[in-house]
């Protein structure tokens, strides 16, 4: 079995779980067996789990790189991403598994916002690599300006779907924390899109297998922030779906970084 097919089967898995209880959630599997609780522990320690993996996995793919350069630069970003990510989840981890809610803002998210930093260089770092690399992967003409239509439009959609929070009657702190990340993912959306466009070219392949995985994994975790920022999701019986959210966005990034080190080991 690839490890493609685990990481479908797995998603699979997770997807029926915690889309089941949003319209389940009264029945006798959801409150005396899969508790809202056990299901938020869970979902954490899951993402403990990937975030982890991930960041040995890019640690693994930095190392076998060897030549400074684009690639390998943007890879040891990865691994800092995937580190920061680490840390700062084990912080709300930590309020998760004792039942607290976390404060806003909490001492994870100083972490959280040098991952996002990360992230984002390492996209950019690798649109460079293949900029760089003599293949085509479209003008750069055209992909300014899909980066510029992007932008707009993610402007334009998430000012529609924060808006209320940024209205909300809550502390200065909190509502910049709540609407910092979601512009923190529309300014990585920008590069990671671009960047899977770049990689389209080589569908079909191995190398867009470690692509494709690993961008939707940043599209999908992407989505969950922007899903908790918006007050109907993130503290709502629809709070499943943005861990959900989550879960496939480190699970799938993981697995792509996975990929990637088992491609450069062959």
């Amino acid at each position: 079995m690839t490890r493609r097919t685990v990481t479908l089967l797995v998603a699979a898995s997770l997807s029926a779980l915690f889309v089941g209880a949003v319209p389940f959630g009264g029945t006798l599997l959801y409150t005396e067996l899969l508790t809202p609780k056990l299901l938020v522990v869970a979902a954490s320690l899951f993402k403990l789990a990937a975030l982890g993996a991930g960041a040995v996995f890019a640690s693994r793919c930095v190392r076998s790189l060897g030549v400074d350069g684009a690639m390998r630069s943007g890879w040891r970003l990865m691994q800092a991403w995937f580190s920061c990510f680490f840390v700062g989840q084990l912080v709300l981890t930590f309020y998760e598994v004792a039942g607290r809610t976390a404060p806003v803002p909490s001492l994870g998210d100083p972490l959280f916002l040098l991952g996002y930093i990360a992230v984002t260089a390492a996209a950019v770092r690798f649109i460079a690599g293949y900029r760089s690399s003599g293949f085509a992967f479209g003008s750069t003409r055209g992909h300014i300006l899909a980066a510029l239509g992007l932008t707009a439009l993610f402007a334009g959609v998430l000012a529609s779907l924060v808006g209320p929070a940024a209205r909300a009657e809550s502390p200065l702190a909190a509502r910049i924390v709540n609407l910092g990340y979601p512009v923190l993912d529309l300014v990585l959306l920008v590069p990671t899109l671009v960047l899977l466009r770049m990689t389209l070219a080589l569908r079909g392949g191995r190398v867009w297998g470690v692509w494709g995985t690993l961008l939707v994994g940043v599209v999908f975790f992407t989505a969950g922030d922007i899903l908790f920022a918006i007050p109907a999701f993130g503290a709502s019986a629809f709070g499943p779906l943005v861990d959900l959210a989550f879960l496939l966005g480190y699970g799938f990034a993981a697995s792509g970084a996975a990929m990637q080190s088992a491609l450069l080991d062959d």
